[in-house]
């Protein structure tokens, strides 16, 4: 959803933000999409990106049998796409609405999938 915040949530003027992370920062529907929006907007997009990098290190790190690994391959491989996607944000200074996010490219899905025919996540 932050990836793609760039090309829909301007125009819309739609709020992708959590209600209490926006009323910490002071932001305001009035203001949503306004200058002061996205120069504030980047302190809450740095605590969702900490949130998730949070999320991605406790799946990486459940104590998931060989028997269950199986079942979870897709879970553990979109926490790796998610991992990349962060690293951009993180690269682009928390800016999600005025930098366009790359798509994952072959390369990136070769190494998930020899990642995934290895067991490493």
């Amino acid at each position: 959803m932050l990836r793609s915040a760039y090309v829909h949530i301007p125009k819309s003027r739609m709020t992708i933000f959590p209600q209490t992370l926006l009323d910490e920062a002071g932001i305001s529907k009035d203001i949503y999409g306004g200058d002061k929006f996205l120069i504030n907007s980047k302190d809450i997009v740095e605590k969702l990106v900490g949130f998730a990098r949070f999320h991605v290190e406790c799946a990486r790190g459940a104590k998931i049998g060989k028997k269950n690994r199986k079942n979870n391959i897709a879970i553990l491989l979109l926490g790796t796409l998610a991992e990349g996607y962060l690293k951009q944000i993180e690269k682009n200074k928390y800016d999600i609405f005025t930098h366009k996010y790359e798509r994952v490219s072959y390369l990136t899905m070769l190494l998930l999938y020899l990642k995934a025919a290895r067991g490493k996540f």
